[in-house]
């Protein structure tokens, strides 16, 4: 039986080229959330709603994987200097967000 666990289906670790092309996604999708959502301002309510549902979409399955990553490696070390630098930034970028998350709920 195996009793250790590995994180290797998400990344390699935290210098795998993957890791920062997602971290780096992201980034990009937070800041895609505000211009979707002023696309959609320009949009029938229709088509503005699957524009903000596809940039939310988007947004969330990055940032889960990468968040997921991170605070399960928290998990194992909580004094990892490195991990709680990723934690800090995963919640600035997240936190950076709140706008247009707030008014796209409201959509």
């Amino acid at each position: 039986m195996n009793t250790e666990w590995s994180l290797d289906v998400y990344y390699k670790g935290y210098d795998d080229p993957a890791f920062a092309e997602d971290l780096k996604l992201f980034e990009d999708r937070a800041a895609g959330l505000e211009t979707a959502l002023n696309k959609a301002g320009t949009q029938d309510d229709r088509t503005g709603l699957v524009t903000v549902l596809h940039a939310m979409e988007d947004y969330t399955s990055v940032m889960r994987k990468v968040a997921e990553f991170v605070f399960l490696r928290e998990s194992v070390d909580t004094t990892d200097g490195r991990t709680k630098d990723y934690i800090g930034r995963i919640n600035k970028i997240d936190a950076s967000t709140a706008k247009a998350n707030t008014a796209i709920c409201k959509y």
